[in-house]
């Protein structure tokens, strides 16, 4: 697997933030990228995610989730019950986005991991025509 390519877009009018991570991913990458996003001026912590990472190989050591809860407790305090969607295709793949799925119970936003962009869009209450964006 190659390095990290990330990209995102932000669709204001659905009130969505999607993210496609391909290569290496890191937590310290992510919240780099995180950071990316949150700076953005279209961006508003009660936006939905989905995340794909189905091009993705996440490494992370335990030392590594706990700089990143630190980091979310700090920089998404109240995010109003978004619901994120993190798209997998392995099982390795599922490790991480659990964790962060635990995560989310404590700051109040709902995590659920799929493995299609159908599932997750229909978890998300949109219609299958935002898959044009995806």
């Amino acid at each position: 697997m190659s390095d990290l390519i990330s990209s995102y877009k932000i669709l204001t009018e659905y009130n969505l933030v999607i993210q496609n991570h391909k290569g290496v991913l890191s937590l310290k990458s992510y919240i780099e990228f995180a950071k990316k996003i949150v700076s953005d001026s279209l961006y508003s912590q009660n936006y939905n995610h989905i995340i794909i990472i189905k091009d993705a190989k996440i490494k992370a050591s335990f030392e590594d989730i706990n700089i990143y809860s630190e980091y979310s407790e700090k920089k998404f305090k109240k995010p109003k019950n978004r619901n994120i969607a993190i798209i997998t295709k392995t099982p390795n793949q599922v490790v991480i986005p659990t964790l962060f799925k635990m995560l989310g119970k404590k700051m109040s936003q709902n995590v659920e991991i799929f493995s299609t962009k159908d599932a997750a869009l229909k978890w998300l209450d949109f219609d299958k025509d935002l898959l044009k964006f995806i």
